[in-house]
């Protein structure tokens, strides 16, 4: 059974946007909230999937898309090899055990999202790096791993002398 509904009441405000949908005939009301929690640019917290105003998926949905198509997700053992190159050893003991392929990506995401290395690059850049090495030239996930490594990369600041 399909049902559509046009009364869809969506009041977007700076931080926080709110839609109400009524259900007729069943008395109900869906009310959605959301708020802005100061993410930076364009990535979502980790873990969501959202997609923007051309809905295309979001930063974060690029990144689990791409690495639930990896093999090395299909076991925690297989995973774990990864961690074994020397740029992401360093994480490697503070990875959780899992038993599912989400429950994998999960993990390596939230590991890795906000840790840095010594010299300021993206735990999570240098873990996409490593991947995108294990992938042979010409498979598409090469290119989308090594695209979004550079969207992980810091952007340059400008210097005073650039202002």
């Amino acid at each position: 059974m399909k049902h559509i509904y046009s009364n869809l009441c969506f009041i977007p405000s700076e931080d926080e946007a709110e839609a109400t949908l009524d259900l007729p005939g069943s008395g109900w009301q869906l009310t959605l909230r959301c708020k802005d929690e100061g993410f930076d640019n364009h990535r979502d917290q980790p873990g969501t999937l959202t997609r923007n105003r051309d809905n295309e998926l979001s930063f974060n949905g690029r990144l689990r898309n791409v690495l639930l198509r990896c093999p090395e997700f299909a076991t925690y053992e297989s995973l774990t090899g990864v961690f074994a190159d020397p740029l992401i050893a360093p994480w490697k003991h503070y990875l959780r055990r899992v038993e599912t392929r989400d429950g994998l990506v999960d993990a390596v995401i939230e590991l890795l999202w906000e840790q840095r290395n010594e010299a300021g690059t993206s735990a999570l850049a240098l873990f996409l790096q490593v991947l995108s090495q294990r992938v042979r030239r010409g498979d598409a996930r090469k290119t989308e791993l090594t695209k979004l490594a550079h969207e992980l990369a810091p952007r340059p600041r400008p210097d005073a002398s650039d202002v």
